[in-house]
Parts: structure tokens; C-alpha cells; sequence
């Protein structure tokens, strides 16, 4: 990627595609694995025992559940990011939290903290599109 062509939204986009990808797709498919295998049998046993006993029909509802779940968690984490829930305060003061993309040469680099490129991915003034809205766009198909 050439850092000229390092937008806010180029940024913001890789960020959703990276949670998407990484926990809402790869999360769903492997919370289902566990529930189906019983494994780590310390929690899953009895969820698994329980799962493997209902239809079909009831399985496909439960996964439905699953993914509802994971997809309403993260798109309530994205929009704490973008600041529309709400500020924060502490001790009465408001708080923000930003998100950064930064870009490094190579590995040695990035333990270094010495990026090529940084951009905010959350601007509190600039959020089209937001990133939740992005999540929603990359998942309306799921």
C-alpha cells in the first residue's frame, strides 16, 4: 500500500475488514466447532451435549443466535468507537478513545513505534462513513 493513498477511510475500511474477518467470521465459525466437539471439555461439555441433541432445525436457530450475537456485540463496540453512544466521562470530564492506523516499514520498525504513516481512524469531527456503518455494509450479506 503506498502511504499517499492512506485515507481515513482507506484506513477505516481496513480496520472493519480486519474485525470482520478475523473476529465475527472466523469467532462465529469457531464457537460453532466447540459447541459441535464438546472442546475445551472444561465449558463446552454440557453446551455440547445439549446442542448435538436438538434438530436440526433448532441448530440452525441456535447459530442463527450465535451470529445475531456477535454481530450486535461488535457493531456496540464500533459505535462506542465512533462516539454516537454517548461520551464517556471520568470524574465528570469527558473521555475519548482513540483508534490509530499506522503503517510501518517492517517488523523492526513497528517495535520501534516508528511508523511510515498514522492516521486516526475515529476522528471525533469527521465520521463518513462510521465505522459501525461500515461493519453493517461488510455483513449485510452474512
Amino acid at each position: 500500500m503506498d502511504t499517499k493513498t492512506i485515507t481515513r477511510d482507506v484506513a477505516a475500511e481496513k480496520f472493519v475488514e480486519l474485525l470482520t474477518n478475523a473476529i465475527y467470521s472466523v469467532g462465529h465459525e469457531q464457537y460453532m466447532e466447540m459447541l459441535v466437539t464438546g472442546q475445551p471439555k472444561n465449558t463446552m461439555n454440557s453446551l455440547s451435549e445439549w446442542y448435538l441433541n436438538l434438530t436440526e432445525e433448532d441448530r440452525e436457530k441456535v447459530e442463527k443466535i450465535v451470529k445475531d450475537v456477535m454481530h450486535f456485540t461488535i457493531v456496540g463496540f464500533l459505535c462506542l468507537l465512533d462516539g454516537v453512544s454517548g461520551f464517556d466521562r471520568f470524574d465528570g470530564k469527558p473521555t475519548n478513545y482513540p483508534l490509530f492506523f499506522e503503517l510501518y516499514r517492517d517488523i523492526a520498525t513497528l517495535k520501534q513505534n516508528d511508523s511510515e504513516a498514522s492516521i486516526r481512524i475515529n476522528p471525533i469531527d469527521q465520521h463518513d462513513p462510521y465505522l459501525h456503518d461500515i461493519f453493517q455494509t461488510l455483513t449485510e450479506t452474512t
